[in-house]
């Protein structure tokens, strides 16, 4: 689920303290997620100025915070351009 008058930095920011990450930790996994998502340049933007496949990305990219044990994700690549599928398959795995 995301908010459409929150950033993506806190979309990550908020879940990453839910999920009680450290400030260090919550740091980190937000530079790495979304430098892998192709985040990055979005970080300062509102959800609902973001296309649909970085909606997309967004969405994964919160629940994918805190390196969860399981994580069901009902078809998570739809409307993602090729590049971010694949970076997206590779952090999964």
């Amino acid at each position: 689920m995301i908010w459409d008058t929150l950033t993506v930095d806190e979309h990550l920011e908020f879940m990453a303290k839910v999920k009680g990450l450290s400030e260090d930790e919550m740091r980190f996994q937000m530079q790495f997620i979304k430098a892998t998502l192709d985040l990055t340049p979005y970080g300062d933007k509102m959800a609902k100025d973001l296309s649909g496949g970085n909606k997309r990305k967004l969405c994964c990219a919160v629940s994918l915070l805190a390196n969860p044990t399981i994580e069901f994700l009902d078809e998570p690549t739809t409307g993602v351009d090729p590049i971010a599928r694949r970076s997206l398959f590779k952090m999964l795995k």
